[in-house]
């Protein structure tokens, strides 16, 4: 079965607009000295990326590429305890589905 479903590319994409978008809405704040708009510990332009898209995908493919676009962006800056909960997830899902499986379909210029 083939179903539509969102590529690694434009979901990296999404991402990556999304953490574009809070810095910028961050610093303009900053920028007007409006109150409670400064940077707080362990806040991140990836975390919020990742709250927006999480749960509004469809497959678990698209939930694992999620969870491995986080991990790759945190680039081991995020606490240990926020890094080790997306590995948790990104193992869980493959543990609950085959990898066969997810790729299956998949074209192969993606899969490289």
């Amino acid at each position: 079965m083939n179903i539509e479903r969102v590529d690694y590319d434009l979901l990296k994409k999404w991402f990556c607009d999304r953490c574009f978008n809070y810095c910028k809405l961050k610093i303009d704040a900053q920028s007007k000295n409006k109150k409670g708009c400064e940077w707080i510990v362990d806040e991140s332009e990836e975390g919020y990326a990742y709250d927006q898209l999480f749960n509004s995908l469809e497959s678990p493919l698209e939930d694992l590429m999620l969870e491995v676009i986080f991990i790759i962006k945190m680039a081991n800056r995020g606490g240990s305890n926020i890094i080790n909960a997306h590995y948790c997830e990104a193992k869980r899902i493959l543990e609950e589905n085959e990898l066969g499986d997810l790729l299956d379909g998949i074209p192969d210029g993606e899969k490289n």
